[in-house]
C-alpha cells in the first residue's frame, strides 16, 4: 500500500473531522467527490488499484456520526422493512454474496468484458475473457457497500442535526465543482495542464484534450468530460428545484446556473441527453402544476421560458446559416458520429455480451464487478440479474413515494423532493454509459438526504416535527413571495 501526498492531506482532514464533527465532515466529503482523478492510496497488491480520497474521508465522516448520541438507533430505523434503506441493503448483500460465489459457479459459462490489470503500476485494459473471479469483484463490492454506509451516515446526520448542514454542503460542493471546471479551462489554456497534476495522480487515463466543434471539453478534476458533466447534472437538479420552491432563491438560483453551465461546458453526450430529459421533465411537471393552479411563480416562468428560448434559438439559426452548420456539425460529433466510432461500437459490444451473460447465468447475474457494460440497466442485469433489478426497482420506488411530504413543513418537503430529483438526475447519464452497478457516493448522499425525515411510520415522531428540523437557518428560509409547489 502506498500513501500519496494527497492521501496525507486527506488523513489530516479526516482527523479534523473527528475533532470538529460531522458538520465539517459532510462539507469535506462532498467536495472530495469532485476529485475523480485523484488517488489517496494505491494498492499494488490489487494490480495498482487506487483508493479515491472520498472513500478515506467517508471513514472519518462515519466515525464522527457514530460518536453522536443515539446515532445507531437512527441508523437501525433506516433499515426497517418498509424503508428504502432496507432494499438498498438487500441489494448490497446480494451483490456481495454474488461477487463471492457467482463468478465461481458460472466460471467459463460466458465470455464477458472485464477490467484486467496488466501490471502492478496500474496499467489496465477492458478485455473479452471467460467469466472468472477477479480483483474487480472485490473492489466493486467494497464500493457498493460504501454506498450503503454513506447513505446511512448522511440520513442519520440529517435526522439528528437537520437539513441545513447537509443542504448547505451540497450547494458549496456544486459551486466548487463549477470553479474546478473554470480552473481546468484556465490551466489548459495557460499552464499546459500542470496546475491540476497534483490531483490527477490516480492510475487512470486522463482525457483532457478532447474537443467538439473546436471547443475543448471541460473535465474539471475528473478523468473525462462525461464524468464532469454527469456530476454537474444532479447539482443542477437539486439547486434548481430549491430555486423553483423559493428556498433561498438568490443562492440556489446562482448555483443552479453555474451547474447548468458546467453541464454544457462538458460537451458530454450522456450529460447533455440527461439534461434534455430533465428539462423535459421540468416542462411537463410545471405545465401540469400550472393547469391545477399549484405551480410556483418561478416554475411557471421556467415553463414559459423554455419554449421561448428554443424559438428564439431557432430564429437565430435561421438567420445565421454558418451558426446552423456549426450546430449541425457539433450534433453529429456528439451523437451520430459517436455511435459509429470505434468507441461507440466497442461500448455496444459490451452491452451485447452483458445481455448474453444475463441469460447464460440463468438470470442470476455474474456477480458484482464481473462484467463491464455501457448502460447502468444492462450492468444491473449482467452482474446481479433479476434479483438485483427487483431490489433496485423497489428501492427507487420507495425513494420516490416512501414519505408523505404533505405532513412536513414546506421547506423540509422541498429539500426532500429536490434530493429525490437529483438522485434520478444522477441515473440519467448512467443509463447511457454506466459501466458498473455502483450507485456512487454522490447518489448515496442525495438518497440519504431524500429519506432523512421519511419517519411518519415511527410513533414517537409522528406527532411532532423533530426539533432539529424546526431550527431556522438562512439557507432554509423560504421566499415570502413564493407559493407552495407539489
Amino acid at each position: 500500500m502506498t500513501v500519496e501526498p494527497i492521501g496525507i492531506i486527506t488523513i489530516i482532514l479526516g482527523v479534523l473531522i473527528l475533532r470538529k464533527g460531522p458538520g465539517l465532515g459532510i462539507v469535506v466529503l462532498l467536495c472530495s467527490f469532485l476529485l475523480g482523478a485523484a488517488a489517496a492510496v494505491k494498492l499494488p497488491a490489487l494490480g495498482g488499484s487506487s483508493i479515491a480520497p472520498a472513500y478515506v474521508i467517508l471513514l472519518f465522516y462515519v466515525a464522527s456520526i457514530l460518536r453522536m448520541p443515539d446515532s445507531l438507533a437512527h441508523v437501525v430505523r433506516l433499515f426497517g422493512v418498509r424503508e428504502a434503506g432496507f432494499w438498498l441493503l438487500c441489494y448490497a448483500v446480494y451483490g456481495a454474496l454474488g461477487a463471492l460465489f457467482l463468478p465461481r459457479v458460472f466460471a467459463g459459462e460466458a465470455f464477458v468484458f472485464s477490467l484486467q490489470r496488466l501490471s502492478a503500476g496500474g496499467d489496465s485494459a477492458i478485455t473479452l475473457t471467460p467469466l472468472a473471479f477477479g480483483t474487480g469483484n472485490i473492489t466493486q463490492t467494497v464500493y457498493l457497500l460504501a454506498d450503503v454506509v454513506c447513505f446511512a451516515a448522511v440520513a442519520a446526520h440529517v435526522r439528528m442535526r437537520g437539513f441545513s448542514a447537509v443542504a448547505t454542503a451540497v450547494l458549496f460542493a456544486g459551486s466548487a465543482h463549477f470553479l474546478l471546471g473554470v480552473l481546468d479551462s484556465v490551466d489548459h489554456s495557460f499552464a499546459a495542464g500542470e496546475m491540476l497534476t497534483f490531483i490527477r495522480n490516480a492510475n487512470y487515463a486522463i482525457l483532457a484534450e478532447g474537443d467538439v466543434g473546436g471547443i475543448r471539453r471541460t473535465i474539471g478534476a475528473f478523468t473525462e468530460a462525461s464524468a464532469f458533466g454527469g456530476v454537474a447534472l444532479p447539482f443542477f437538479a437539486f439547486t434548481s428545484e430549491l430555486y423553483f420552491r423559493g428556498i433561498r432563491p438568490w443562492l440556489t438560483g446562482l448555483v443552479a446556473l453555474c451547474s447548468l453551465l458546467a453541464v454544457i461546458a462538458s460537451l458530454s453526450s450522456s450529460a447533455l441527453v440527461g439534461l434534455a430529459i430533465y428539462a423535459g421533465f421540468i416542462f411537463v411537471r410545471g405545465s401540469a402544476l400550472m393547469l391545477v393552479g399549484a405551480s410556483t411563480a418561478r416554475l411557471s416562468s421556467a415553463v414559459v421560458a423554455l419554449p421561448s428560448v428554443l424559438l428564439v434559438a431557432a430564429l437565430v439559426l435561421a438567420l445565421k446559416p454558418d451558426a446552423a452548420f456549426w450546430i449541425d456539425d457539433v450534433a453529429d460529433q456528439l451523437f451520430l458520429d459517436k455511435l459509429e466510432s470505434d468507441s461507440g461500437i466497442e461500448r455496444a459490444s459490451w452491452n451485447e455480451y452483458g445481455w448474453d451473460a444475463f441469460f447464460d447465468t440463468s438470470m442470476l447475474g455474474a456477480g458484482v464487478g464481473s462484467i463491464r457494460t455501457s448502460s447502468y440497466l444492462v450492468a444491473i442485469l449482467a452482474n446481479t440479474g433479476l434479483p438485483g433489478l427487483v431490489l433496485v426497482g423497489v428501492f427507487l420506488a420507495l425513494l420516490c413515494i416512501g414519505h408523505n411530504s404533505t405532513r412536513r413543513p414546506r421547506v423540509t418537503a422541498g429539500m426532500e423532493r429536490a434530493a429525490v430529483f437529483a438522485c434520478f438526475a444522477c441515473l440519467l447519464p448512467a443509463m447511457l454509459v454506466g459501466s458498473s452497478v455502483v450507485f456512487g457516493l454522490l447518489f448515496s448522499t442525495l438518497a440519504g438526504l431524500a429519506v432523512a425525515t421519511g419517519q411518519d411510520r415511527f410513533p414517537h415522531q409522528s406527532r411532532t416535527e423533530p426539533r432539529a428540523f424546526t431550527v431556522p437557518s438562512r439557507l432554509s428560509r423560504p421566499d415570502p413571495a413564493a407559493t407552495g409547489a407539489a
